[in-house]
């Protein structure tokens, strides 16, 4: 299966986020692959180059053969809001709304959806996550790794390509980050979406997922590698 997602010699640099150093990895639709590095590793500012929320200071990210590098910034923030979701280190989750608001937020900022078409993906999004019970309620509510599902469900609202994850292990505790994976790889045979995510632990991903880790911002090892893209 062709790469839809690409870096090629990718390199950037940007304070706090640490440093990307000449990588190159291509990623094909659906799975998941994860990230794993200390941190300073380089694992989050790779993250953010792969969801076109940084701009690469030498090589170039390409998304169905689109350079980032070339779109005005325009281009590439409507290109990210099309077809990347995002979840983030804390969930962010508008409190005085409902789950199912919070959910339905990029149905109608992103996709201009019908209101009866933003209902069922986000009742279908709430099923898939095990929060169908909750969907009423306040999203402040809910304990953490509900906020963080739904943080998930709202990423994937808009029908996606791409879903970057950052740092749940940072958020989570290891029973809950448990539960969060489980919820990854149930997300991922049931979507048509890639998701990316980021661990400081390798150990903490799924048994099938991709690894790709991360030293000094270089790629040390990848444990599903695609050398006939480049």
């Amino acid at each position: 299966m062709a790469p839809f997602l690409r870096a090629e010699n990718a390199s950037c640099a940007r304070d706090g986020l640490s440093e990307v150093r000449n990588v190159s990895a291509a990623f094909v639709p659906g799975g998941i692959s994860f990230l794993c590095g200390a941190k300073g590793s380089g694992k989050n500012l790779l993250l953010r180059l792969l969801g076109l929320l940084e701009t690469a200071d030498a090589g170039d990210i390409f998304f169905h053969e689109t350079s980032a590098g070339l779109l005005t910034e325009e281009a590439r923030r409507d290109l990210r809001s099309r077809q990347c979701g995002f979840v983030f280190a804390e969930p962010f989750l508008l409190e005085q709304f409902s789950v199912a608001e919070n959910v339905a937020m990029p149905l109608f900022k992103v996709s201009g959806a019908a209101l009866e078409d933003a209902r069922a993906q986000v009742s279908h999004l709430l099923d898939l996550l095990g929060l169908a019970r909750g969907a009423n309620a306040p999203a402040d509510s809910l304990p953490l790794i509900d906020q963080w599902k739904v943080s998930l469900a709202r990423a994937l609202a808009h029908h996606p390509q791409l879903v970057t994850i950052e740092n749940a292990d940072e958020l989570l505790a290891d029973a809950a980050l448990g539960e969060a994976m489980h919820a990854l790889t149930v997300v991922s045979k049931s979507l048509p979406v890639t998701i990316v995510a980021t661990l400081e632990k390798c150990e903490g991903a799924p048994a099938d997922a991709r690894i790709l880790e991360l030293q000094a911002g270089e790629i040390i090892r990848d444990t599903q590698q695609h050398p006939s893209v480049f």
